[in-house]
């Protein structure tokens, strides 16, 4: 006659080492992690290393001013990316986009991308005006 108690118990045995190692695994990246994932230098030059940058979605873009003054930035990108974001930095709302006025000299400002798209900026320096443009998503 069959053991239906040895069955079970090892049924039982089977499913708990199987949720100890889902438990134990690593997880998978969030879907909405964010990640630094391109700097653009301003000089009084013009953009370095170029005016166009390519993010992924959740993508993080960081404008450093490298310049002796200070600059503005205008991103016309939907902002705020979203009520909990923690990488958005120096950027404020207006009028739906976001713009970081009086970066200083040598200081930063970041802005993450929640949404795919083209997204035209436009940099205000000592001289003159910068564009460009940030490409999120796509391949």
């Amino acid at each position: 006659m069959p053991d239906h108690g040895l069955a079970v118990r090892r049924a039982l045995l089977s499913s708990a080492l199987a949720l100890f190692g889902v438990a134990c695994s690593a997880p998978g990246p969030a879907r909405d992690e964010h990640f630094a994932a391109r700097t653009l230098t301003i000089t009084a030059d013009g953009i370095l290393p170029a005016p166009a940058a390519s993010l992924p979605v959740f993508g993080v873009l960081v404008f450093r001013n490298a310049t002796a003054a200070p600059i503005e930035i205008r991103v016309q990108a939907p902002f705020p990316p979203c009520a909990q974001c923690s990488t958005v930095l120096g950027f404020q709302d207006e009028a739906g986009h976001g713009v970081a006025r009086s970066v200083p000299a040598q200081g930063v400002a970041s802005l993450c991308f929640h949404d795919a798209g083209q997204f035209p900026f436009v940099v205000k320096t000592a001289a003159g005006e910068r564009t460009g443009a940030i490409a999120v998503g796509g391949s």
